[in-house]
């Protein structure tokens, strides 16, 4: 498939005490408002400014092309995508153009508001509806149910919820792509569940911009390049990139209060640091409950 190249209410609750839901409201929510038209306007704008301006080359394989060419043209249809980056839907939305057919997709609330509402003007246009990351959006997936009983344009999701930025690995997926489809089949209404796999290439020798990158957090954290042994590239990095992720972790366990077994590596200490923050936040809610 596609290459690129180049909340829940809080809940606490303590032994002996039922736990006490902090609802949080359900803000306003932004449907889609989709044109044909203006998908196939702003296909062009993704494929000529976009998707320039970050140097991305969507490779699809002629194959892949022609089986999403041969699917239904109507009825219910998820496209399940993994999440590696943020450039995720462009990469979608480039995939879109080249099998000719507009689509529904989420898109975080935060953008419907940019631009004095311009933004999300022209994205609701290309198949956008608002979510509300970590917050209720029992609108959006009522809006999703219906786009899919539809049927007229395909349903685009990302089932692991988040980008994780890993190219190679699939973070466990929610549920909600095959509960959608078995909830459409015990209707009668069968739902085709496409997978999508987008995984990036760098074109060029990435030793360099790992380089660069390493030199602006060792700047940030270690105020500083360190004195490193002798080895290849690969060795040094890992070193280099241990020691500003030990100096962050130093620093957070000094900020709250959390001393570390003697003798503990840092896999023991984040899991350490992660216990201690988590029992103090019970040990909070309990009082308050």
């Amino acid at each position: 498939m596609p290459h690129a190249r180049g909340a829940r209410g809080a809940r606490a609750g303590g032994q002996g005490h039922p736990p006490v839901t902090v609802p949080r409201p359900e803000l306003p929510f932004y449907p889609a408002q989709l044109s044909p038209t203006w998908t196939r306007a702003l296909w062009r704008v993704n494929q000529w400014l976009f998707l320039r301006h970050l140097r991305i080359q969507v490779s699809l394989p002629p194959a892949d092309l022609a089986r999403l060419q041969a699917l239904p043209a109507q009825g219910a249809m998820i496209i399940a995508s993994n999440h590696p980056s943020y450039p995720d839907p462009l990469v979608l939305f480039e995939l879109c153009r080249r099998w000719d057919r507009p689509a529904y997709f989420v898109a975080a609330r935060i953008l419907f508001r940019r631009l004095w509402g311009f933004e999300g003007a022209l994205i609701s246009r290309a198949g956008a509806f608002s979510v509300a990351p970590g917050g209720r959006n029992q609108a959006a997936v009522d809006y999703a149910r219906d786009r899919l009983r539809d049927g007229t344009h395909p349903l685009i999701i990302f089932p692991e919820g988040h980008t994780f930025y890993l190219n190679d690995i699939i973070m466990p997926l929610k549920p909600g792509a095959a509960d959608w489809a078995l909830e459409l089949a015990r209707e009668g209404r069968p739902a085709c569940v496409v997978p999508i796999a987008i995984k990036y290439h760098y074109q060029q020798d990435v030793r360099g911009a790992l380089n660069r990158g390493t030199q602006r957090m060792e700047r940030l954290v270690l105020h500083g390049a360190p004195e490193l042994p002798p080895g290849d590239f690969w060795s040094r990095l890992y070193l280099r990139l241990y020691r500003i992720g030990d100096t962050v972790l130093s620093r957070y366990e000094e900020r709250y209060g959390y001393r570390p077994p003697r003798g503990a590596d840092v896999d023991e200490r984040l899991v350490g640091l992660a216990d201690f923050l988590i029992r103090d936040l019970e040990r909070k809610y309990e009082r308050e409950a």
